[in-house]
C-alpha cells in the first residue's frame, strides 16, 4: 500500500473494498445498513462499467 500523502500513514483497502466486506466492518456500528448496486446502470458513468460500485447506506 502506498500512503495517501507523504508522512501519512497507509490507507486500510487500498485499492477499494467490495460491498460486503465493508458492510461487514460496519455493521456492527450501526443500526440499519443497506447497499444499493450501482454497477448495472450505465447512465449513472455515461458508459457501461464491469467493476463493482455500490452506495452503503448505513443509519446510526
Amino acid at each position: 500500500m502506498t500512503p495517501y500523502a507523504p508522512g501519512a500513514g497507509r490507507l486500510p483497502w487500498d485499492g477499494g473494498i467490495g460491498a460486503e466486506e465493508l458492510a461487514a466492518a460496519v455493521r456492527p456500528l450501526v443500526t440499519e445498513l443497506r447497499i444499493e448496486p450501482l454497477s448495472g446502470d450505465a447512465a449513472l458513468w455515461g458508459y457501461p462499467v464491469h467493476d463493482e460500485r455500490y452506495a452503503l447506506i448505513a443509519q446510526l
